[in-house]
């Protein structure tokens, strides 16, 4: 897969972002890389190859080694190990899909890691940013969301003052859930995560009057995540979406409590919260509020799929996993081909899980959008090796 870099300070599902060595604050050097699908290969037929958006790649499992480049005119250099290329950084291409508030949280958390250890590699000169990451918390978190769907009441929330007093839910056992949560990045030499929810308790099929209190309950045990490890730890929002809404607007305000309360740098987005079919796709203007918000405040959105309640789905465990892969196919033909980043061209979207991936099996799909998507639209790589993509599974995973 040819590739080539973009932005500055980069951001995907389950993708990771390369950083040269060297001060982050400095303006006379680029502060991250990551690869990316070229729109411009195309197969002997003359035809595209890759859809006109950006593949971002796993810098982790397993790890390649990275040849670095000196100047932003160098050639494209090889990730040995891998089937895509890297080149040094253009500056004047921006902030990345970051944006400039991830950018100055992005800053901030290599700040602290300075003062707790100098300058510090944790892979062979390279800053490792994990940008698809889920929270983790005490199991004690699930009573609550039990008792709340149990008694169809949405009781206060037991880490803001009023709440109940939660066993199992103390300082100490966010603790020791948050470090578990590291010691995994560190055996995989992850440097920082950007945490969001766990897309399959977002719950989006609950009575509507319980969802605002779960996904404030869920952003704050974000919170309190990136507060016990500031320098591991960025935040990004559970929306309290609801399908059968005229438009996005009440997700607005949780959204507006996550950045400038709680120092969120970008927010999840399921397709289909209630997993029934019904949410508008992710084109129409049903989304446009968000999208203008998110554009306004330089957040980028991260497509990921949730709870899948078709019936066909049973007889598959785990079966919601289907879900994300079908609602993120689909949000990638939506966003692909109809004019949301004409109408909001700053706006910075993530489809998680390369982007449902399966357009990916046929190089010359025509359903793949003759369009050039590059700024705007974004796909993570936490699925299977690329080189394996055409392989039956059960040889893959030999």
């Amino acid at each position: 897969m040819a590739s080539q870099l973009f932005g500055r300070v980069p951001s995907a599902a389950r993708s990771r972002a390369r950083v040269q060595k060297g001060d982050p604050f400095a303006s006379s050097r680029p502060h991250g890389d990551i690869c990316c699908s070229s729109a411009g290969e195309t197969s002997k037929r003359g035809t595209p190859l890759h859809p006109p958006a950006r593949m971002v790649t796993s810098a982790a499992r397993p790890r390649a080694r990275l040849q670095r480049g000196k100047t932003p005119s160098d050639p494209p250099l090889v990730v040995r190990g891998r089937d895509f290329k890297v080149a040094p950084l253009d500056p004047p291409r921006g902030k990345g899909i970051l944006g400039r508030r991830g950018l100055l949280a992005y800053r901030r958390v290599w700040f602290h890691r300075s003062l707790k250890e100098g300058e510090g590699d944790m892979y062979n000169g390279v800053k490792v940013l994990d940008v698809h990451g889920h929270v983790s918390s005490p199991e004690a978190t699930s009573n609550y969301l039990m008792m709340m769907m149990a008694a169809n009441t949405p009781f206060p929330n037991p880490l803001q003052p009023g709440g109940r007093p939660t066993p199992g839910l103390s300082p100490e056992d966010f603790k020791k859930a948050s470090q578990r949560h590291v010691d995994y990045m560190d055996e995989r030499n992850i440097d920082v995560q950007i945490i969001g929810p766990r897309p399959f308790r977002t719950m989006g099929f609950m009575e509507e009057h319980l969802i605002p209190n779960w996904s404030r309950f869920v952003n704050d045990c974000i919170h309190i995540q990136c507060q016990d490890f500031p320098d591991r730890f960025v935040g990004a929002a559970q929306l309290p979406q609801l399908s059968h809404a005229p438009d996005t607007t009440h997700v607005l305000g949780e959204l507006e409590r996550c950045v400038k309360d709680l120092g969120f740098i970008a927010t999840y987005a399921s397709p289909d919260p209630a997993g029934r079919r019904t949410t508008p796709g992710m084109h129409e203007p049903y989304w446009h509020p968000l999208y203008a918000k998110c554009q306004e405040w330089s957040i980028p959105i991260i497509v990921h799929g949730t709870n899948a309640l078709d019936r066909r789905f049973r007889v598959v465990p785990h079966n919601y996993q289907l879900g994300f892969y079908t609602e993120q196919y689909l949000a990638t033909q939506f966003l692909g081909h109809g004019d949301v980043f004409e109408r909001f061209p700053e706006l910075k979207v993530v489809v998680c899980h390369c982007g449902g991936g399966l357009d990916r099996f046929h190089k010359t799909d025509p359903h793949l959008p003759q369009k050039d998507l590059s700024r705007n639209l974004f796909f993570g790589a936490a699925w299977i090796a690329p080189s394996s993509a055409v392989k039956p599974r059960a040889q893959a995973a030999t």
